[in-house]
């Protein structure tokens, strides 16, 4: 994945992640999303700072992605409902599909765990254990990122 191809889509619809980072990204911190479908938000934005961000030293600060669900019990969503939206927000924001390389790619680097419970302890030990150079989207009942 070339930072560079995230530049070739011109008109986005609904949700552009590049429009909120566009003044930078700060690294250590949160930023809570609201609006937009789980789709478009977890697809786009995981894809705009995997691609289109780097740090001071024109590396990719991130080893790779963890996407902390809610407990099983708790949610419908799963892997395909995490993957799909990551080709979906490649196509969108880069305006052509991942390549089946790519796709490897995200699937090799992206890491999905369902939190055991709802409790704020449980996903600070997940988001602690997962490391500082891993981009950790959450998906509450009420909040995504």
């Amino acid at each position: 994945m070339d930072e560079s191809d995230m530049s070739q889509a011109t008109n986005v619809q609904g949700y552009d992640p590049r429009e909120l980072f566009a003044k930078g990204f700060s690294l250590g911190t949160a930023d809570l999303i609201q609006g937009g479908s789980f789709s478009e938000v977890i697809g786009r934005t995981v894809i705009a700072l995997l691609i289109g961000l780097t740090d001071e030293n024109g590396k990719r600060p991130f080893s790779g992605v963890t996407v902390i669900l809610p407990p099983a019990s708790a949610t419908s969503l799963n892997d395909v409902a995490v993957f799909d939206p990551l080709a979906a927000g490649t196509k969108s924001l880069r305006g052509s599909e991942p390549s089946a390389q790519e796709l490897e790619y995200l699937r090799r680097g992206v890491r999905i765990l369902n939190c055991p419970t709802l409790d704020t302890t449980d996903l600070e030990a997940f988001v602690l254990r997962e490391g500082a150079r891993r981009l950790k989207p959450r998906k509450s009942t009420d909040m995504t990122l």
